[in-house]
């Protein structure tokens, strides 16, 4: 069975934490660590861390206020209705961050870099090539390779543009 550790407001513990992670003690490395849950101050300070110290050797992170990686995953990506809504739920705790390979209805893989609790680009990899349909207050922009793709509006705060299977797009807000 793993062993757990949890994690603190204590830089110093961390360190020895991010020790023993990186000792011979760990050498099936079996440890794991158990954050406090995402609405406290240090959360993201802790992950950043035992990430940076010891990602490596880490068997798994707990992050215990989601129950699932399905609602981590439902706070950056919601897929309902036939379209896409990027950042829906975004903590204030999370103003920066990055998510890859989220899985959406309509056979799409997404990709989210945001900053400041902002969009600042999408990539959208289209598996079998249905429209795609993202709900956003924004006006978008998507490129794939270098041209740039013809986004239509068919209501408000709904844009949508036509993909093919294999192809990756690249979507950025018009400022």
């Amino acid at each position: 069975m793993p062993r757990r550790v949890g994690t603190g407001v204590d830089p110093k513990r961390l360190a020895m934490i991010v020790a023993v992670l990186n000792s011979d003690a760990n050498r099936h490395r079996m440890a794991g660590a158990r954050i406090h849950d995402y609405s406290h101050p240090h959360w993201r300070q802790d992950v950043e861390i035992l990430v940076r110290g010891a990602g490596s050797v880490l068997a798994y992170l707990t992050l215990p206020k989601a129950t699932s990686a399905a609602q981590v995953a439902e706070m950056i990506l919601q897929s309902h209705e036939n379209e896409l809504s990027l950042l829906p739920a975004l903590p204030e705790q999370w103003p920066d961050g990055e998510a890859r390979s989220l899985c959406a209805r309509g056979g799409f893989e997404v990709g989210l870099r945001w900053a400041a609790g902002l969009l600042e680009q999408a990539t959208i990899f289209s598996k079998i090539g249905n429209t795609c349909r993202i709900r956003s207050t924004g006006a978008l922009k998507v490129v794939s390779g270098n041209k740039t793709v013809r986004v239509m509006k068919p209501e408000n705060n709904v844009y949508e543009f036509k993909t093919a299977p294999g192809v990756s797009y690249k979507l950025t807000y018009i400022k």
